[in-house]
C-alpha cells in the first residue's frame, strides 16, 4: 500500500499532502507446511517480512507406487485397487513391510487416524477428551481429540470412546455421515432401506448414515436383501470404502 507524507507551512499553516509510493513485499523463502506424498499434493508457504502477508502455493504429489509390497494382496482383486490406493496416498499402511492382511478388522482408533489424513489435518494441539478409556499420551489419543472437537465423533456410551472395539459397517457410515455432513459433502443421497430383512437392527443412531452410505454408493448389501449393519469391517473393505469416498465424495 502507498503512504503519505505531509508538510505544513509554518507561516499560514496550509498543507500540502504527497503520496509515497508501496515499498512492495519483501518475501523470504518458501517453507513447506504440508509435505507432499504419493498421489497427494502437499503446500509450501512464505510470508512477507515487512507486513507479515502469506503466500501458498501447492507442491507436486509424489508418484504412485508401480510395485505391489504385499504378498496377501493379489494383483486383480475387488479390493487390490484400494489397498494400493490408501497405501499409495498414505492414509492406510501394512502391518509389516510386506503384510497388509486385508481380512483383519479394523478397531474404532484406528479409522480416526485414517480420517484425519483424508482430512489432512494436523491434531498435534489436540489433547482433551472427555473419555475415560482414552488417555493421554496414546498413539490414538490426538485423534480422537481432534474428531471430537471437530463434531467428527462421538462416544460409545458411559463416558466411553471404545478405541479397540471392531468398527462395524453401521459406526463406518456414521463416521463418514457426520464428517461429511460437518465439510458439506453430504447432499441429498439417502435412500429406502425396507428393501433388506435386516433392516430392523439398524440402531436408531446410525439409519440416517446407512441410508445415506447406501445411497452414496459407499455401502452396499452383503446380498441383495442383507445390509448387515452389526457385521465388522475388514482392513480390505474399508480401504475400498475410502478410495470410492475420497475420490467420489470430497473431492
Amino acid at each position: 500500500e502507498s503512504g503519505k507524507e505531509t508538510r505544513t507551512c509554518t507561516v499560514c499553516g496550509e498543507k500540502k499532502i504527497r503520496e509515497v509510493p508501496a515499498t512492495g513485499h519483501s518475501f523470504g523463502e518458501w517453507t513447506v507446511t504440508t509435505q507432499p506424498a504419493a498421489g497427494k499434493k502437499g503446500e509450501e508457504t512464505r510470508i512477507c517480512s515487512r507486513c507479515d502477508a502469506k503466500e501458498t502455493r501447492e507442491v507436486e504429489a509424489l508418484p504412485l507406487p508401480t510395485e505391489n509390497p504385499f504378498k496377501a494382496v493379489p494383483e486383480k482383486s475387488w479390493f487390490t485397487n484400494g489397498v494400493l490406493y490408501c497405501y499409495a496416498k498414505g492414509y492406510m499402511a501394512g502391518t509389516s513391510a510386506d503384510k497388509f492382511e486385508p481380512g483383519a478388522t479394523l478397531t474404532r482408533a484406528m479409522f480416526v487416524t485414517i480420517l484425519v489424513k483424508i482430512d489432512n489435518a494436523d491434531a498435534s494441539g489436540y489433547t482433551d477428551t472427555p473419555f475415560n478409556d482414552v488417555p493421554a499420551g496414546k498413539w490414538y489419543s490426538k485423534p480422537v481429540a481432534w474428531a471430537y472437537a471437530n463434531g467428527y465423533a462421538s462416544g460409545t456410551g458411559n463416558g466411553n470412546f471404545s478405541p479397540s472395539a471392531d468398527i462395524t459397517r453401521e459406526t463406518l457410515a456414521q463416521f463418514f455421515y457426520t464428517y461429511s455432513k460437518a465439510k458439506g459433502y453430504a447432499g441429498d443421497g439417502a435412500v429406502d432401506l425396507s428393501v433388506y430383512t435386516d433392516a430392523n437392527q439398524i440402531s436408531g443412531w446410525a439409519k440416517n448414515a446407512v441410508s445415506w452410505a447406501v445411497g452414496a454408493g459407499l455401502i452396499s448389501g452383503t446380498s441383495p436383501t442383507t445390509i448387515a449393519p452389526k457385521n465388522t469391517a475388514a482392513r480390505a473393505q474399508v480401504a475400498l470404502i475410502v478410495m470410492n469416498y475420497v475420490e467420489k465424495i470430497a473431492k
